[in-house]
């Protein structure tokens, strides 16, 4: 058995909390008492702490609610789950997007990949994504996009959408879009999403949406954060489930997915709008090798942001926006 999955298995045992004997532990993994102590020194890899106490045995220094397969497709609504049957968790990775990407001939259509934990997390611009065990989701929805290319630069407008409505299910007010692809609450990063695709001709594309979404951030791991941020338990104000969000998530994703080839953007668009935060502010646009600066008229109805700039709307399909532009 490797590390991760030993790691795994003691990280089920000591989830709830509570102490549990070295003994228990040791006969449940099959190990000896050496490599038990080898294993929770390794926790501190993930960020994760464990307490010991004679007598007692060992507890982590949080409970964790970890993924369950059934309970998050239990959350879904009927017609999503069935398109979510293929719907894998792993303890460990170094990213789901990269995951998925790499399997033979690219991602399976609604093949969906869930992690406890990324190594390797990634934001958009190549940005780390902090993934801490066991806390937020994680997670990457494959799918095989029969579109023409015009009809991709809408597609991150659906995907915002749909996590939207799946953190506003959760009775949270005041969740927010900001273009392409940004989930805000009160201004605070809240989530993101990361659209990636194999090569392939221009109608047919398999690629994968990525998605991280801040359920409970532990105070260690929200200091690699480098933008003002906020987490769903934080902003509602109690407990929020990982499995019922990860549910209502992955559920909105896959019908968004198929409304979006069945009706195109459209719907998105209108939706977009009811979210969007950005309308009025003046908003830096930059991109490789440039910027430009103008007044954010709101999305075209391609997806395309809209600013006005020196009195004349243009359009631009990529980009990286900030609305905290210098001097």
């Amino acid at each position: 058995m490797t590390l991760v999955a030993r790691r795994a298995r003691l990280l089920r045992a000591l989830a709830d909390g509570r102490y549990h004997a070295a003994e228990a532990l040791e006969k449940a993994l099959g190990v000896g008492r050496r490599e038990l102590w080898v294993l929770l020194r390794s926790l501190a890899d993930l960020g994760l702490a464990f307490e010991s106490s004679p007598g007692r045995g060992y507890r982590l220094g949080r409970a964790l609610e970890l993924l369950d397969r059934g309970r998050i497709l239990s959350a879904m609504a009927g017609d999503a789950r069935r398109l979510a049957e293929d719907l894998e968790i792993l303890p460990e990775i170094d990213s789901t997007n990269r995951y998925l990407l790499a399997k033979a001939g690219g991602p399976r259509p609604g093949h969906v990949c869930l992690a406890e934990y990324q190594s390797a997390g990634r934001g958009r611009q190549g940005r780390r994504w902090a993934s801490p065990y066991g806390c937020n989701l994680y997670l990457s929805v494959g799918w095989q996009f029969q579109l023409p290319p015009s009809g991709f630069s809408a597609l991150g407008v659906a995907c915002a959408v749909a996590v939207a409505r799946a953190a506003a299910s959760t009775g949270l007010g005041g969740v927010g879009l900001k273009w392409p692809n940004d989930v805000l609450f009160q201004g605070r990063k809240l989530g993101g999403i990361l659209l990636e695709f194999v090569e392939g001709n221009a109608r047919a594309r398999r690629g994968v949406i990525g998605v991280g979404l801040n359920v409970r951030m532990p105070a260690p791991a929200a200091a690699e954060v480098d933008q003002p941020w906020t987490d769903v338990a934080t902003a509602l104000g109690k407990p929020v489930s990982r499995n019922e969000l990860a549910g209502a998530v992955i559920g909105q994703l896959l019908l968004a997915l198929g409304q979006f080839e069945a009706a195109g953007p459209a719907p998105f668009i209108e939706q977009w709008r009811r979210y969007d935060i950005m309308p009025g502010k003046t908003a830096v646009l930059r991109w490789h090798n440039g910027h430009v600066c103008g007044v954010v008229q709101g999305i075209n109805p391609e997806g395309e942001l809209a600013l006005s700039i020196g009195g004349e709307t243009r359009h631009y399909a990529y980009g990286e926006v900030s609305l905290r532009p210098e001097p």
